[in-house]
């Protein structure tokens, strides 16, 4: 197994695990989040973002989720981490509980970091980005040099200036984005992307 792949395993149990019991037949679940963290949000000239705060008493670490997710994929991944950092994870623009917004251009996304980490009195954080989280963290390095320490790929590692990759997304098999129907339930949410994006996982 590759590393890239266990990345992605990984990634895609703490999206598809639940410790909740099955739902009764006809009888809708309903989700309630077994996390430690604390939640708020922060306004910004967009609207306002949803964030989860782990605390932690060691060096900041900002995770940023992959399109279309939300920062709960990374419940079950903070723990392992044995709080050996301060961890934060938020929702980006248009995302979970965030608010919409007409830009979402990489800048705006870098912007929108910053805006997090000044609220919460960050001065400088390491940056894991997921998936298209990646852009995000790339931006913020380049845009705000002294605000990160270090950037830190899941899966994530896109090279914008090779001519073959736009080519490539267009090859991709599957939408990114659920159909309703998928998107009913919290089941058929996990469903929609067992049997398309993680087919035998």
């Amino acid at each position: 197994m590759t590393l890239r792949t266990l990345s992605l395993w990984l990634l895609a149990m703490a999206a598809c695990r639940s410790d909740q019991p099955p739902a009764e037949a006809g009888v809708e679940p309903v989700w309630r989040d077994p996390a430690p963290h604390t939640e708020r949000f922060v306004s910004t000239s967009a609207g306002r973002l949803h964030v989860l705060d782990w605390g932690g008493t060691g060096p900041a670490l900002i995770l940023i989720h992959g399109y279309g997710d939300s920062p709960h994929v990374f419940d079950d991944f903070v723990p392992a981490l044995g709080g050996a950092f301060r961890v934060v994870a938020y929702a980006r623009r248009g995302h979970g509980q965030s608010s919409g917004a007409e830009d979402y251009s990489n800048a705006a996304l870098a912007a929108d970091l910053i805006t997090v980490m000044d609220s919460l009195g960050i001065a400088r954080a390491s940056l894991a980005g997921w998936s298209m989280g990646g852009n995000e963290i790339t931006a913020a390095a380049g845009l705000y040099p002294d605000r990160v320490d270090r950037i830190i790929y899941l899966d994530a590692g896109y090279d914008w200036s090779d001519p073959a990759l736009q080519p490539a997304w267009a090859e991709v098999p599957v939408a990114l984005d659920p159909p309703p129907e998928a998107r009913a339930s919290l089941d058929a949410y996990r469903s929609w992307w067992l049997t398309t994006w993680m087919p035998g996982v």
